[in-house]
């Protein structure tokens, strides 16, 4: 498949601050959920940035489904990118949750009755149809994200960044909006992006990018990346909770597999290991 995202010896600092970027190049494919992990001050976040037109790099190129990064095209990059930031709440301008929603499409000059429309199926679509007079202050943090989900949905892009979008959510209100963003993905053939440093939520990437320092440490999927506890501690980022429990069944002398597996996978071994017995 072909790559949505171009980015080519890639240089930016922040003022009065140590380079950060330093001729970074990183392709994203098309169609694909690629994660990007770090701790703070990695570099991630302002990646995500550069890409939507937010910060201006210092030198080298990005190119989003083909359009260069610059002033020129900055409108037209931008309708192809959705983002979600870690607070929603920055995100809104409208009066009420179906304000909100129609404000993208307001700017786009879509006729009435046509936004009406779009603005219905892109609540009924994350579940906040039956909200759309409340005022988002008043929601939870996760109907918040849903509505910011809709709110991008409406004006049909073919990127969807996740910029630490799960990250203030307690477990349920987490998980309810990464299925959320599968589903739509799928249904919407969508690019996703999440800017994260939940391992949990980048195990169901296609694609796992490292970023620390600015610097590019690690490239692979899932399975080839998240057994490797050694390397995960290396930069401070969390084991899933699944290789823990494989390392700790090996200590005691248990044959497991060795490589990643997810909840459902880890399951599935071990129902097929007890009726071995």
């Amino acid at each position: 498949m072909e790559n949505i995202i171009e980015i080519n010896n890639l240089s930016f600092k922040y003022p009065e601050q140590n380079q950060l970027f330093d001729n970074l190049s990183l392709s994203i494919e098309a169609g694909k959920w690629t994660a990007i992990l770090g701790q703070n001050g990695s570099g991630k976040s302002t990646l995500a940035r550069l890409v939507d037109g937010l910060l201006e790099a210092e030198s080298g190129t990005i190119r989003v489904a083909g359009l260069e990064v610059n002033d020129d095209n900055l409108q037209l990059v931008r309708n192809q990118i959705g983002m979600v930031f870690q607070n929603p709440e920055d995100q809104f301008v409208g009066a009420t949750v179906e304000d909100d929603v129609a404000f993208g499409l307001e700017n786009r000059e879509q006729p009435r009755q046509q936004m009406q429309l779009v603005v219905k199926e892109s609540l009924e679509a994350v579940g906040m149809w039956e909200y759309r007079n409340r005022i988002p202050a008043s929601l939870s943090g996760g109907q918040k994200q849903r509505v910011a989900i809709a709110g991008i949905l409406a004006i049909k892009p073919k990127i969807l960044i996740l910029d630490e979008s799960t990250s203030m959510l307690d477990p349920k209100g987490r998980q309810e909006i990464i299925d959320l963003v599968k589903e739509i993905k799928e249904k919407e053939e969508l690019t996703v992006i999440s800017i994260t440093h939940d391992i949990e939520e980048a195990a169901i990437a296609d694609r796992i990018v490292i970023i620390n320092k600015g610097t590019v440490v690690a490239d692979k999927t899932p399975i080839e990346l998240l057994n490797r506890e050694d390397f995960l501690k290396k930069y401070e980022l969390e084991t899933p909770f699944t290789t823990k429990l494989l390392s700790s069944l090996k200590e005691l002398g248990i044959s497991v597999p060795d490589k990643y597996l997810n909840d459902e996978e880890l399951i599935s071994w071990i129902k097929k290991s007890l009726s071995q017995k």
